[in-house]
């Protein structure tokens, strides 16, 4: 097939569609991505965060939230990354995620301190590299 390709002269078209169909026939190697075990809080944190989040479900958010074990260092981190990685949340969940950051910051201050500065920080590190969001 390859070399019928490369002897006939076909219209660009017509040779990406004979490239699709022989990837589909024969598909490239290429390693299995590696899935990340998220812990049940993780999960947890990511289902309010990603699929709960909503202007009607502001409150029982926060309440979800604030029940969870903000002593334990790995929640607590968890909650920072969360919360500080927003391209992953959908863009319209935004101002929702500020509003919690904003209802957070009465029962715990330092988390508020904590992703207002990384934010600013990436904000200031993006500006200066530009070259997309920055993994920390």
């Amino acid at each position: 097939m390859r070399r019928k390709q490369g002897n006939s002269h076909l219209d660009q078209r017509h040779i990406v569609m004979l490239e699709n169909a022989f990837y589909m026939c024969n598909p490239p190697e290429r390693v299995a991505r590696e899935v990340v075990q998220l812990t049940p809080v993780q999960s947890f944190i990511q289902h309010l965060l990603h699929d709960v989040l909503m202007k009607r479900t502001l409150d029982k958010v926060i309440k979800l939230l604030r029940k969870l074990h903000w002593e334990d260092k790995a929640v607590y981190d968890y909650l920072v990354v969360s919360f500080t990685e927003i391209w992953e949340i959908r863009f319209g969940n935004i101002p929702f995620i500020a509003a919690l950051v904003y209802d957070l910051q009465r029962y715990h201050p330092e988390f508020t301190m904590v992703v207002v500065d990384q934010v600013m920080e990436d904000v200031r590190v993006g500006m200066e590299v530009s070259s997309g969001p920055i993994a920390s």
